[in-house]
């Protein structure tokens, strides 16, 4: 039993050996080199309408068959189209018998691909109508078989190795764009028509590094791609996309970390993260607003359908260091007049970052302003996107602590302002500065229009308006020398104080302001209420009336804020002002120096908002009255007693006082004033400069009573002169207004003593001679006692 066996398989084992060596000849007759190039070239020239050209095959039986130097040139003008060194095919032996290639491995060798669109849109590689249907696939396949040769060519896997793809483009004009794809790999797994099939490329678009893994489906016509690229240069694609740019864009690199699945037909949806750097771009409606030097991050998640010309944004969100800004929602009508339906918000940006991000011309102007805080805002988009500002239909913008340094202020902002459509309104908005706040109530029923009017009204119970910060104190002293106080040369002050302005506001605001009680460091205003108008840049302020040391005030004027440092002018007036209360609120110090009842009339104008330049640019012109008044205790006062030696004169009673003044640019004030009471009477005019200084007469009038109380030997009745019955003493003020100094007018008492004499005199000659012989005699004796009293009395101080 046991050699029976044997024997059945020794025979088996020889009838196998037969079929075996009988297969092998027979598939060594069936595939040949030949056979395979006349296989495979047909079906290339059939496929692509091209002309094929293959060097030679290497075939092995057992491992594959190699193409060298394979090349497709266009059939009209032998340009070449395709090249590769080489073509390594892996094929499945049992397949080759039955006459069908079933291609395992393809590994292309060094490939290149020049892709032409030529001016009138044609492309190169265009293939050209087939009459053939396209051959049923049956496995995994790239390409399917040609039906003349009987035998099928089929691809499993496909590698390419140091490729290059060359695009030129003459669409734009010439010379062409040219872009190429160059030193990439690329590896397709599982091609076929019914199944998923994977990809993974590397390579340099143009010099920057590009990567792309993923899927796709012949059959179906869709992918699931990861792409990544560092450092790609947008600026070569410009042309496809200058047609949305309004404006000049010189430089934009990109990088990118995204996933983009969708299909030929179906939509796209595209995630992931971009990056933009370097970006130098100008707008032509923003040329003010250039972008240089900018990196700006994008997390999106969007879906396009070109059929319908939809992008829809699932999220999308933009940062620039820190400024940052999201949106949801859709864009139709990209390929005409793109209409946009959107939800942007922008989340707590700091102001402080938000000027360091602004272009240089821009935040060299804020920055002065020291803008803090944060504001928060929702937009809802509509419309198309030719509407402009016209495209916001809803909105809501919070400030949070926004604050601002305006000259020794800092005041704070918070609030919500809301938008529907051309309203606009504002939402327990306030101003506040330190301690207080000030109710602000804004509205517009067209504030997208180009000059857009608004209304306005501020209000407070309590308002400290006294600066909360020192600021740039100046001393006059050093102002007006004209040099600054380091002693550099450079002008006084001009590089420490900065003045505001201009300030271009387009807009029309028409307001009014009501507040309670108003502090001004010691100065207090009730019931302020005023109107206001702002109109091209310039502040006009209506009857601003208010209530001040218990008098009454009133101010109309206008502030230009088209020039730097803003310029103003004015009038005021008051009524019934407290000067003992008026006093205690400006200068404390000076309290119970002066009293009475005063009235004021002035026009005024200027310029500036610091102290040398409203010392510089400040003129004005008035009058003013003062009722029941009286002057005690002041240097004047106290210097005037002593020269008359009447200890009583320390206090001045008057009844009626009046006076005119002049303010001249440059800080001096020429004045005329007189005061009356029941026993003396001042008059007085000359100039007082803002930095103290004093040069005035000043005409005492002492009433009978008082002449009476001087001493015969008192040294003021040598130059006193009397006139209706009053005593006169003419004196003149020097030094400053503070520390006054006061010596007799003798050219006053010269004058006055020497038409007493010449008058005794000429009575004297005319009992004696005559009125005819009197008259040429006195003239002469009259100049030569004048200047005999000038020498003799000599200037004279007490």
């Amino acid at each position: 039993m046991g050699n029976r066996v044997l024997k059945y398989l020794s025979v088996f084992a020889l009838l196998s050996i037969f079929v075996l060596g009988g297969l092998v000849i027979v598939a060594h007759f069936l595939v040949t080199p030949e056979r395979i190039r006349d296989a495979v070239v047909p079906v290339l020239e059939q496929k692509l309408q091209r002309k094929v050209h293959l060097a030679g095959v290497e075939v092995s039986l057992f491992s594959g068959v190699t193409l060298n130097h394979l090349a497709v040139v266009d059939s009209n003008d032998d340009t070449l189209l395709v090249s590769a060194d080489k073509v390594v095919m892996r094929y499945q032996l049992w397949p080759l018998l039955l006459q069908r290639v079933v291609i395992d491995e393809v590994r292309i060798e060094r490939p290149k691909l020049n892709v032409e669109r030529r001016a009138g849109g044609q492309w190169n590689l265009t293939f050209l109508p087939q009459p053939a249907p396209t051959p049923k696939v049956q496995t995994a396949s790239l390409i399917p078989s040609a039906g003349e040769t009987g035998i099928d060519l089929l691809v499993s896997d496909l590698y390419i190795s140091q490729g290059e793809v060359i695009f030129k483009d003459y669409t734009f004009g010439t010379p062409a764009h040219i872009y190429k794809l160059s030193q990439f790999d690329l590896r397709l797994g599982n091609v076929s028509f019914d199944r998923e099939s994977s990809i993974v490329l590397w390579g340099k678009f143009n010099g920057s590094p590009v990567d792309i893994e993923g899927k796709f489906a012949l059959g179906a016509q869709t992918f699931d791609l990861e792409l990544v690229t560092d450092g790609l240069d947008l600026i070569p694609l410009q042309p496809y996309y200058r047609h949305y740019l309004n404006g000049r864009l010189d430089g934009l690199v990109l990088d990118a970390e995204l996933r983009v699945r969708g299909g030929l037909t179906a939509p796209v949806q595209v995630s992931g993260q971009l990056v933009t750097r370097d970006l130098d771009l100008v707008l032509n409606n923003l040329k003010s607003w250039p972008l240089q030097g900018r990196r700006i991050d994008f997390d999106v998640d969007l879906g396009l359908d070109a059929a319908h010309q939809r992008l829809d944004v699932a999220a999308l969100n933009v940062d620039v260091n820190g400024i940052e800004l999201q949106a949801q929602g859709a864009v139709t009508g990209l390929d005409q007049q793109p209409v946009v339906d959107l939800k942007v918000t922008t989340p707590q940006w700091s102001l402080r970052r938000l000027v360091q991000e602004l272009p240089r011309s821009l935040s060299r102007d804020m920055a002065g302003y020291d803008p803090a805080g944060t504001v928060d805002g929702e937009w809802v988009v509509q419309g198309p996107v030719s509407l402009g500002k016209g495209l916001l239909k809803q909105g809501r913008l919070e400030l949070s602590a926004v604050q601002l340094s305006v000259d020794k202020w800092r005041p704070r902002f918070d609030g919500r302002l809301d938008v529907t459509d051309q309203v606009l309104d504002s939402q327990d908005l306030a101003i506040a500065l330190g301690d207080n706040r000030l109710s602000v109530t804004l509205h517009s029923d067209d504030w997208q229009r180009t000059m857009p009017r608004f209304t306005m009204q501020l209000r407070s119970e309590l308002f400290d308006a006294t600066p909360q910060s020192s600021g740039t104190s100046v001393r006059i002293a050093e102002a007006s020398s004209g040099l600054d106080a380091s002693g550099d040369g450079a002008p006084a002050v001009y590089r420490k104080q900065h003045e505001p302005g201009p300030v271009q506001l387009p807009m029309v605001i028409n307001g009014d302001v009501a507040i309670e009680h108003l502090k001004w460091n010691n100065m207090r205003v009730d019931g302020l209420r005023g109107q206001f108008a702002l109109d091209q840049n310039i502040l006009r302020v209506n009857t601003l009336v208010g209530r001040l040391a218990s008098g009454t005030f009133r101010c109309d004027g206008q502030i230009d804020l088209n020039r730097q440092g803003f310029v103003y002018q004015g009038h005021g007036e008051a009524r019934d002002i407290d000067l003992n209360d008026f006093v205690a609120q400006v200068q404390p110090e000076k309290q119970g120096a002066l009293f009475g009842s005063a009235g004021l009339d002035m026009d005024f104008k200027g310029a500036g908002t610091q102290s040398l330049r409203i010392q510089q640019n400040l003129a004005g012109t008035g009058d003013f009255t003062i009722v029941d008044g009286r002057m005690e205790g002041t240097a004047l006062m106290k210097q005037l007693a002593a020269l008359l030696v009447l200890p009583e004169f320390s206090v001045f009673s008057f009844q009626q006082g009046s006076g005119s003044f002049t303010l001249h640019t440059g800080g001096q004030l020429d004045y005329v004033s007189q005061f009356s009471g029941s026993r003396s009477r001042l008059k007085s005019q000359g100039t007082v400069q803002l930095t103290k200084e004093i040069a005035s007469t000043l005409d005492v009038y002492l009433a009978p009573a008082l002449v009476e109380k001087l001493n015969p030997g008192d040294s003021v009745r040598k130059y006193m002169v009397s006139q209706d019955g009053w005593g006169r003493v003419p004196l003149t003020i020097s030094g400053r207004y503070d520390r006054p100094q006061l010596s007799y007018n003798m050219t006053v008492v010269g004058q006055k003593a020497s038409e007493v004499v010449t008058r005794k005199l000429q009575e004297k000659l005319q009992k004696h001679t005559g009125d005819e012989t009197a008259e040429p005699l006195v003239k002469p004796a009259a100049d030569l006692l004048n200047s005999a009293l000038k020498e003799l009395l000599g200037p004279v101080k007490e």
